[in-house]
């Protein structure tokens, strides 16, 4: 019970959620000027919502079920920290979706979430310029955690809806890149790498990104828009030994407001 209540307060808090940046320029000043002694620290804090489509797709020996559309108000808390061009980044997201069926009853709630929780650490690796854009090259390593629904079919007329975890290890490359003084960019390509979960899967294939624009309106606050995406599909069997094929899909899009301090 107490779980429940604070995926309700965090609900109630990630509606007003968190973005941030990270600044693509400082290692570059720093290799422009290797003089300069000082270091800079960066960090990101903001209020964003948005809203998404979600697919869940699943197939087995007792049901097939695709459910797809707009999901509610997205919620996303991220922060973002960088030092010496080096970037460590926090997010947690909730995708919503609903379930539907003309030919089997839903028992219980019909609305469910695509819970994560990730930690990603990013190194720069490469520096270059395209025109005028500066651009930075990153490695990112990380952890994730994702709570999703499966269903399973106990009867040929019923579905129930199951929470499921799953751990991952993270593995990707990310760009950075100044426009302009006022205007940037973040962008990630994850591959994520299974390591325990709640149920057994056979076959696993999760990859994830995203990306952001960001506007710095001064040297407080900032304007972000952030489109956010992952792709999980799997063979997987249930500890009530129910057994079957899904797919989640989601796609979001947020906007936010931030202070940068």
């Amino acid at each position: 019970m107490n779980v429940f209540r604070t995926y309700i307060l965090i609900n109630i808090l990630l509606s007003f959620s968190l973005f941030s940046y990270s600044n693509a320029e400082e290692a570059q000043n720093k290799k422009i000027n290797p003089n300069k002694n000082s270091v800079k620290n960066n960090g990101r804090i903001g209020l964003g919502f948005g809203a998404n489509y979600f697919i869940n797709t699943q197939s087995g020996t007792l049901l097939y079920s695709k459910n797809a559309g707009f999901g509610s108000l997205v919620s996303v808390l991220d922060l973002t920290w960088s030092l010496n061009s080096k970037k460590v980044k926090t997010t947690y997201k909730v995708n919503p979706g609903q379930y539907s069926s003309n030919q089997k009853e839903i028992s219980g709630t019909k609305n469910y979430s695509w819970k994560f929780f990730e930690l990603n650490y990013a190194h720069p690796m490469y520096y270059f310029n395209i025109v005028e854009t500066k651009i930075k090259l990153m490695g990112l390593v990380g952890y994730e955690f994702h709570q999703f629904p499966i269903l399973y079919a106990p009867t040929s007329t019923t579905f129930l809806s199951e929470s499921e975890k799953l751990q991952t290890a993270v593995i990707g490359l990310g760009v950075d890149g100044r426009l302009s003084s006022k205007l940037l960019f973040e962008t990630h390509f994850k591959y994520l790498l299974p390591m325990t979960a709640s149920y057994t899967a056979t076959s696993k294939f999760f990859i994830g990104g995203d990306i952001e624009l960001l506007y710095i309106y001064n040297s407080k606050f900032y304007l972000s828009t952030l489109w956010s995406g992952s792709w999980l599909n799997q063979k997987y069997k249930l500890k009530n030994l129910n057994s079957g094929e899904q797919t989640l899909f989601y796609s979001a899009l947020t906007f936010g407001i931030g202070i940068l301090f």
